[in-house]
C-alpha cells in the first residue's frame, strides 16, 4: 500500500497594504484564529498566478491579465498555512 502525500492548506485571510502616509497596515480579508506557534506568511500577490501557469491550471494570458488587476497598494497577501 502506498501512503497519500498530505497536502498542506493554504488560505489568504488579509493584505499588507500600504496608506496614504506610507506606513503599512495588514487588512483583515477573513475571520481566523491562530493558536500559539501558528504563523501567517507573506507573499507577492502575483506569485500565485505564476505557479498557475507553471503548473498548467491556467493560460499565461489569463494570468497576466489578472496580474494587472492588482491594486498597486497591495504589496503582500498574507496566508495561513495549515500543516497536514
Amino acid at each position: 500500500m502506498s501512503e497519500q502525500k498530505k497536502k498542506s492548506k493554504y488560505t489568504v485571510v488579509g493584505e499588507v497594504r500600504k496608506g496614504k502616509d506610507d506606513k503599512f497596515y495588514l487588512k483583515a480579508t477573513s475571520d481566523i484564529t491562530l493558536k500559539k506557534g501558528e504563523s501567517l506568511s507573506l507573499r507577492k500577490p502575483d506569485e500565485k498566478y505564476d505557479v498557475f501557469v507553471k503548473l498548467g491550471k491556467m493560460e499565461e494570458d489569463e494570468a497576466e491579465e489578472r496580474k494587472a488587476k492588482i491594486p498597486s497598494y497591495i504589496k503582500y497577501e498574507a496566508v495561513h498555512v495549515e500543516k497536514a
